[in-house]
């Protein structure tokens, strides 16, 4: 198990939520900071974009097509190690051509299938029962890890890994880690690692490769870009015009690469230079 991992078991099939918060549910900045805003990425990546030449742009897809078809095998119910035992029809007579002995007999065996039955449904109620509490005290405290990442576009990162990874692997992730969030959304942000983690089917090297990368990832500090500077003399048509410009340049970036942060940073400077 990786240190500070949650021992809580996985239940079968169990599906955790990773999907983030609005900008508006983001943390506020702190005064004298409104300029920066956090980078959180794995020390040996490149800056998003850099290496992204068509060919790695078709190879990396066709890595993620082909794990994704792996994870939907993973994905696919296994047989469980406590069935659901099976309570036969209730027994005619008839059907043991009216010898009563075979037919208590068929009965007696009826009633047991269906005492049974009665003890697996409540070992299923306990069993849903510690899956759910599981389940939320993880949401609680990923909920809590997001929130403190200070980041606006946490919920772009982690659909990426959510999409790429099956359901197993997203529980291994999210109570293995130390903190799920900040290495969902590194992830997020990292295709090339994203595509190494996705595409392990062994879930010990999986749990494993968890461990590792989590120690790779880095946590900065950059400054946000300045408003274009207003030439003295320039009419407010100008100026404006000069501000939408740089506007659309930023929220195109946004687009592409799903961090609006620049876009909000960029707008704040235009409020305080108002």
């Amino acid at each position: 198990m990786i240190d500070g991992a949650d021992d809580t078991p996985i239940a079968e099939g169990e599906v955790l939520e990773l999907a983030g918060f609005p900008e508006d549910d983001a943390p506020s900045p702190i005064e004298g900071e409104e300029d920066e805003f956090p980078v959180i990425a794995f020390s040996d990546d490149p800056e998003e974009g850099e290496d992204e030449t068509p060919l790695i742009k078709q190879l990396r897809q066709q890595v993620r097509d082909l794990s994704r078809k792996v994870n939907r095998r993973a994905d696919e119910p296994e047989v469980s190690n406590d069935p659901e035992p099976v309570v036969p029809p209730i027994p005619q007579i008839e059907d043991f051509e009216y010898d009563t002995d075979r037919h208590s007999e068929a009965i007696k065996a009826r009633d047991a299938a269906r005492d049974a039955h009665a003890e697996w449904r409540h070992r299923q109620t306990e069993r849903e029962s510690k899956r759910q509490t599981a389940e939320q005290e993880r949401a609680r405290a990923i909920e809590q890890q997001r929130k403190s990442l200070g980041v606006s576009d946490y919920e772009a990162r982690a659909a990426e890994v959510h999409d790429r990874m099956s359901e197993q692997q997203i529980a291994i992730l999210v109570s293995g880690a130390d903190n799920p969030a900040q290495l969902i959304y590194a992830l997020g942000r990292s295709p090339s690692r994203l595509d190494q983690l996705a595409g392990e089917t062994n879930l010990a090297k999986f749990a494993v490769m968890i461990g590792k990368m989590e120690k790779d990832i880095r946590v900065m500090k950059r400054k946000a870009p300045p408003p274009e500077s207003r030439v003295t003399g320039a009419t407010a048509s100008t100026a404006v015009t000069n501000d939408s410009k740089e506007l659309a340049k930023l929220e195109a970036e946004a687009d592409r690469s799903g961090d609006r942060s620049k876009v909000i940073a960029y707008k704040r400077a235009l409020k305080r230079a108002a």
